[in-house]
């Protein structure tokens, strides 16, 4: 079941967040469209450690600067 499987909910909570940007407007002050990725990633791998859950990308806040950078 995918609502029991803690990487499902972490890439739900991803894109949770990018709803989350662009509902509040905050994604409007954003420099380019991929700045919101830092955030979604920050967030994912926060929710996975304190689930004591191995966080499938061990490099996650290097892909999180490269994939928000502009």
């Amino acid at each position: 079941d995918p609502s029991d499987n803690p990487l499902f909910r972490a890439r739900l909570l991803h894109e949770l967040v990018h709803f989350a940007q662009r509902a509040s407007g905050a994604s409007a002050n954003f420099p380019c469209p991929t700045r919101g990725e830092f955030d979604a990633y920050r967030l994912g791998g926060a929710y996975l450690r304190e689930l004591g859950v191995p966080d499938p990308m061990p490099m996650r806040m290097r892909w999180a600067q490269r994939f928000s950078a502009c």
